[in-house]
């Protein structure tokens, strides 16, 4: 699809983060929607108001894109547009090592801010949210992906239908209500729990619907190495191959797979903060 049929926009708010803006992507400014409680969102949401974008198919990823995914803007413009005529959506997952190492993004998740599958789970009404497998083709992060117009409606439907809706009907002092807009722990960041359930959705969204079509960039082993090292990044670039050969919870690639995570954390643990870096 060529670059005027699919354009990939690419978010700044101030001056450092425009500074890192790539010829690949085309500038957004979103400084008008800083103040809002769901961040990013509030600007996918817009995107789908009439007249604002005329293509069939468009992408928003943030302005820390090569700094998080250690893959070349071009690259994965190149990619996407290569691919979204026999797709609904293509992704990539910024955070490789979680792929790697997390059953699905939600056990990540309530490492980094815990309580966050109990309130994901309360406001959204999707069970067992920790237990899903989430393999290359559904571990992935919002704001790292492109696709369709029909997919971009559904998916934000979806987001505020599970999630947006349930939370903003809650009465002032109801338990999740006030823990979804406390703060979430994130280092360097004053955010509530609300931009990282609502992140965490997109693969939820995958999961609970296969039949939507995807192609996720599948990064070489040089990105693994680029970002950890060449023996931590080959080791677990091979840890992600293996959980991709699980077939059913506790069969012998799933704990296979186990052994070689605890392993690996307890040998490179220190390294996890390499796959979320900050600018």
């Amino acid at each position: 699809m060529k670059p005027a049929d699919c354009p990939i926009f690419q978010t700044h708010y101030d001056e450092r983060s425009a500074a890192r803006l790539d010829p690949a992507f085309q500038p957004l400014d979103i400084r008008h929607n800083l103040g809002g409680k769901y961040y990013e969102f509030g600007v996918m949401r817009e995107m789908l108001e009439p007249g604002r974008v005329g293509a069939p198919a468009w992408g928003i990823v943030s302005w820390k894109f090569e700094l998080k995914t250690a893959v070349e803007a071009g690259t994965f413009a190149a990619f996407a547009r290569q691919h979204i005529d026999e797709a609904d959506v293509v992704f990539i997952n910024p955070f490789i090592m979680w792929h790697a190492l997390a059953l699905n993004v939600w056990e990540q998740g309530e490492a980094a801010h815990p309580g966050i599958v109990q309130l994901a789970g309360g406001l959204t009404g999707v069970g067992s949210l920790a237990g899903v497998l989430m393999k290359h083709d559904s571990f992935a992060y919002c704001n790292y992906f492109v696709a369709r117009r029909a997919f971009w409606e559904r998916f934000v439907g979806f987001v505020v239908e599970r999630f947006v809706a349930p939370l903003e009907s809650r009465a002032e002092g109801d338990p999740l209500a006030a823990q979804a807009h406390a703060h979430a722990g994130h280092r360097g960041s004053n955010a509530s729990y609300i931009p990282f359930v609502i992140e965490r959705l997109f693969s939820t969204f995958l999961s609970l619907y296969p039949e939507i079509r995807r192609i996720a960039y599948r990064p070489p082993i040089d990105v693994y190495r680029r970002k950890f090292g060449d023996e931590a990044g080959a080791i677990l670039f091979g840890i992600a191959a293996a959980k991709e050969r699980i077939a059913a919870p506790n069969d012998p690639a799933h704990r296979a797979w186990m052994e070689l995570r605890q392993t690996f954390l307890r040998c490179y643990g220190n390294l996890a903060a390499l796959d979320d870096p900050q600018a």
